[in-house]
């Protein structure tokens, strides 16, 4: 009974490291959307001028310069918003790898809302209300649960959780800043054209090999069949 008792405690303490971990991230993840805010506007308020001082300059050269400074300014904004994703998206599989454990060790504690319903919602939601898989997965031991969040962690399929939303919305960006940059800098629209077809795949790239999707029916089916045979 001590024994069992000092399990649990231990327990304890590790869903509480994880949690503490989780939250941690987290916090890091929304911490540097105001980073990547701050940035590409000081980018862009620094660049904007002197876009603006060289148009107006007297000097021919200075005048020719101008597109230039939203060429950098576009380039630059690329780079912090994809480099802002790729590291998002690194803190997020980080993020991930920790529900496994978190799962695991609150059936264990029997923490509130770990329950069958929440089990079976999560089924529910990339499987289908009516699909046979749920028979299966309803049969999981905490244990098997573990490794089918750990499987569908590691093939990148847990869920996209509002991400895929932000990723859209930096493609859109980024299209905005060069369609910007290419329309006042007329001069320099092949090069401009150029930066922004490398940006946007770059920025779908990274998408793709890092970023967590929405996993389908299959993947929830093989993932459990994982689960139940491999104990490893």
């Amino acid at each position: 009974m001590c024994q069992e008792k000092d399990n649990l405690e231990n327990i304890r303490v590790l869903y509480q490291e994880a949690q503490n971990r989780r939250t941690h991230l987290s916090q890091v993840i929304v911490t540097n959307i105001g980073y990547a805010i701050t940035l590409t506007t000081a980018i862009w308020g620094f660049f904007g001028k002197g876009y603006i001082d060289a148009v107006a300059s007297q000097y021919e050269k200075q005048r020719d310069l101008a597109p230039w400074y939203l060429f950098v300014a576009a380039l630059l904004t690329s780079i912090v918003v994809i480099l802002w994703r790729l590291y998002t998206h690194y803190l997020d599989n980080k993020i991930v790898k920790e529900y496994p454990w978190i799962f695991f060790y609150e059936s264990k504690l029997d923490v509130p809302g770990c329950d069958l319903i929440k089990w079976k919602n999560f089924i529910e939601k990339y499987a289908g209300k009516d699909s046979d898989i749920w028979a299966k997965a309803k049969s999981l031991d905490a244990e098997q649960r573990r490794r089918f969040v750990s499987i569908l962690a590691k093939r990148r399929r847990y869920g996209c959780r509002g991400h895929n939303g932000i990723n859209l919305a930096a493609l859109v960006y980024l299209i905005g800043v060069w369609i910007l940059a290419i329309w006042l800098g007329m001069e320099i629209h092949q090069e401009a054209f150029m930066a922004l077809v490398v940006s946007v795949f770059s920025l779908v790239a990274v998408v793709c090999a890092y970023g967590q999707q929405n996993p389908s029916e299959e993947d929830i089916r093989s993932a459990i069949d994982k689960a139940l045979e491999n104990p490893g």
